[in-house]
């Protein structure tokens, strides 16, 4: 699953060795054989674990893929019982093309922001954090437009039946039990994604090395927050997360 996100995500500490592990599972496997890449996908997770690594990356679709094809199930069963952290990276979402996100580099500001809303859509419209209740999953960018749209979809919830089928709370309880980034570039925003997400689910990003990248500009902006919430923010959260 981790096929392309080492040459765009940031590099967690220990994570090159468990992307070496998943490019196993996604690369040589079809991905129309789902049971080779289950056989691929069993206990490498493990053997990942073992040799140092603290989390998975993953692109937010897999040349198309949701996250939650059913093709994956046997990667996330793995991941879930190891109860792994999971930096899900954005890419070109499925469209693209038709979306003219080359206009302007429209990927950078506003395609990659689709893809990560889209992805964790599906993933709490269809369950996933039911059937994956360890996983940790991290949306990139303070959660894309997540944040912003927290009652809008809690609102589809309460009156379109297919928004609601298969969860068992509102979508925004999901919201609760994800993590995101800092990489917003401006308070406000931030101040939303801490509270639609919670203070103890928000890291410190950088998107570094991107030339979009603000070290200094963000860490700032973590520290105007409440120095309980930029506390956690800015290291006590990760040091959780990944148990260091």
């Amino acid at each position: 699953m981790c096929s392309g996100a080492h040459r765009s995500a940031p590099r967690l500490h220990g994570s090159p060795t468990l992307c070496r592990e998943a490019r196993k599972i996604s690369g040589p496997h079809p991905l129309g054989r789902v049971d080779s890449l289950g056989d691929a996908g069993r206990g490498a997770g493990r053997r990942a674990r073992s040799d140092g690594a603290l989390g998975v990356a993953t692109l937010a679709n897999i040349r198309g893929r949701d996250l939650g094809d059913p093709l994956f199930a046997p990667v996330w069963s793995e991941i879930d019982g190891l109860g792994l952290p999971v930096f899900v990276h954005p890419t070109i979402p499925p469209g693209g093309r038709d979306m003219r996100l080359d206009e302007f580099s429209l990927a950078t500001p506003v395609g990659f922001m689709v893809d990560t809303t889209l992805a964790f859509a599906r993933l709490i419209l269809s369950g996933f954090f039911d059937r994956y209740p360890n996983a940790k999953l991290i949306a990139p960018h303070g959660g894309g437009t997540l944040p912003y749209l927290s009652g809008r979809l809690d609102r589809s919830h309460e009156t379109i039946p297919a928004c609601r089928s298969a969860i068992k709370a509102p979508p925004s309880a999901y919201l609760r039990r994800m993590f995101y980034d800092s990489v917003v570039y401006e308070p406000r925003a931030l101040a939303m994604c801490v509270a639609a997400g919670g203070a103890d689910n928000v890291l410190y990003g950088t998107d570094f090395p991107h030339n979009v990248g603000d070290m200094k500009g963000i860490l700032a902006l973590v520290r105007g927050l409440p120095a309980d919430q930029a506390r956690k923010v800015a290291g006590d959260n990760a040091k959780r997360i990944f148990k260091i």
